[in-house]
């Protein structure tokens, strides 16, 4: 059971849930494959060490933010969790939101993800990478129309 699951209230229903996306682990792997060609490249093997060391930083930080996240439309409220020893949390009452914006890069649209930024009458906030985002959009918006 999960966070939003935990959330819901009596007469609540979960109508979209969805996670980041895996574009998450980017980053890493863009330094590990670097730690790799710099080992490889016999200049000077222990300094494959220092983009190695944040090859597994940038990794286990963005493995936290990719297995401690989640995100989900109920009929009243959109939820959003983020982090495990450093929690976010967010919960939007539907009726409060004026509208949502959806920004997807090229690979955004090739690999399924995108940002939600959702503006209420209290301010805004943006839901980055996130998987399904067309759909989250979608089913926000119907959610949205049925008020």
């Amino acid at each position: 059971m999960g966070y939003v699951d935990k959330q819901l209230l009596s007469d609540e229903k979960t109508v979209f849930k969805t996670t980041k996306h895996w574009v998450v682990f980017f980053p890493g792997a863009a330094w590990l494959v670097l730690a790799v060609f710099s080992y490889y490249l016999h200049v000077f093997h222990y300094a494959a060490l220092i983009p190695f060391s944040i090859a597994i930083l940038v990794l286990l930080i963005n493995s936290i933010d990719y297995f401690f996240s989640e995100y989900a439309i109920t009929n009243q409220r959109v939820l959003m969790k983020e982090g495990f020893v450093w929690r976010k949390s967010i919960e939007t009452v539907l009726s409060s939101i004026s509208r949502s914006e959806l920004n997807q890069t090229v690979l955004g649209r090739i690999l399924g993800f995108g940002q939600i930024n959702i503006f209420g009458f209290g301010g805004s906030n943006a839901y980055a990478n996130i998987r399904h985002s067309v759909k989250f959009q979608r089913c926000l918006q119907q959610q949205l129309g049925d008020l």
